[in-house]
């Protein structure tokens, strides 16, 4: 995924029409969509229960350091050496990128494979094999993704979710230049807030999730995505025409609190909803990943209908009251998933889930 991606980004950068533009960036988005939340069910499947809310949500971080790090580089290039640069350049180091991830999972493997027969006897590695062998081709009954229990519900959330944060990302900076009066230049530096409030909100998040929530992931979700709520609607009511460090703090807080539903839920939200239904289908996770996730990117697709058209009929604090009824949407959507996960906890005898194996 990360070789493709890397060559279809760099072929952005030899093409002359709209059409193949958007064609070489399609098969890019294609490729990349399943990194992220592969790679965070690999995280989550390392980490024991009372560790994967915080693992997640720093590794969650990656996401608006990397964001912060794409614009000023972007920016930079863009100056020096022209906008195809930007696709030749990114798409190489996405490309290599790829190198270590490969090397580090084949090389993980490798050393679990030697870990588990370390020490037996031959007849006994090849039983095991054997056994091993027998256990992965093993049938699984085929459930579709959106039949699973709380799926259903966290698709909703996070497509409402994925909206809200990709229009504050896409839209902001024109905020700020049209109604709060800033410099093009200086409102490109205050937008990265919306990430750089992101970064400290992903790890808050996990400790809160594993300190407070006692290892409920979504449930910690909730209260998040109705604080995003409050901070629009704060947002709307009571910014400054002109910088300010008011603007600041709100652009911060908005990302800060938007930053848990959108890690979580595209992340490590699909292995706990397949431990949460007591599947042992391997492949599972993966599917209900990939299934949110594609409900996600619909989201981050669609924000842009009709915003333009709000914004000019109705002004920017209806844009942000519109994003906050959004989440506050996300947030109830959640209850069946939620209820979910406390059966579960029920179940396991009032245990927590930092109480439970990995």
């Amino acid at each position: 995924a990360f070789l493709f991606s890397g060559i279809f980004t760099s072929l952005c950068s030899i093409a002359n029409t709209a059409t193949s533009l958007a064609i070489f960036w399609g098969i890019n988005g294609f490729f990349q969509a399943s990194i992220n939340p592969l790679l965070v069910l690999h995280i989550a499947e390392l980490l024991p229960a009372s560790a994967r809310a915080t693992g997640v949500g720093i590794w969650q971080t990656s996401q608006q350091v990397g964001g912060v790090c794409a614009n000023l580089f972007a920016a930079s290039t863009l100056r020096i050496e022209g906008w195809r640069a930007i696709f030749s350049r990114s798409g190489l180091l996405v490309a290599l990128a790829g190198l270590p991830v490969f090397w580090l999972l084949a090389n993980k493997q490798k050393k679990e494979e030697a870990s588990h027969y370390k020490g037996s006897p031959p007849a006994e590695i090849i039983s095991n094999q054997i056994s091993d062998s027998m256990r992965k081709k093993k049938i699984y009954r085929s459930i579709p993704p959106f039949t699973v229990p709380g799926v259903k519900s966290t698709c909703v959330a996070y497509f409402l979710v994925k909206l809200t944060r990709y229009c504050l990302m896409f839209w902001l900076p024109l905020f700020l230049v049209k109604a709060a009066g800033y410099q093009v230049h200086n409102a490109a530096r205050i937008s990265a807030l919306l990430d750089l409030g992101g970064v400290l909100g992903s790890v808050v998040a996990g400790l809160v999730a594993d300190r407070l929530f006692h290892g409920a992931m979504i449930s910690t979700c909730a209260p998040f995505a109705m604080a995003t709520s409050v901070s629009l609607i704060i947002l709307a009511l009571a910014y400054d025409k002109g910088p300010s460090f008011k603007n600041a703090l709100l652009l911060f807080s908005a990302g800060f609190f938007v930053a848990a539903p959108d890690g979580v839920l595209g992340g490590a939200a699909a292995k706990n909803i397949a431990d949460y239904n007591a599947n042992e289908d391997p492949k599972l996770p993966a599917a209900v990943s990939g299934f949110i996730n594609g409900c996600g990117s619909i989201g981050a697709i669609v924000q842009g209908i009709g915003t333009a058209a709000l914004v000019d009929t109705a002004g920017w604090s209806a844009l942000f009251f519109c994003l906050a009824a959004l989440m506050g949407l996300a947030s109830i959507t959640l209850t069946p998933a939620i209820q979910l996960e406390q059966t579960y906890l029920t179940q396991q005898g009032g245990r927590d889930l930092n109480s439970l194996p990995r």
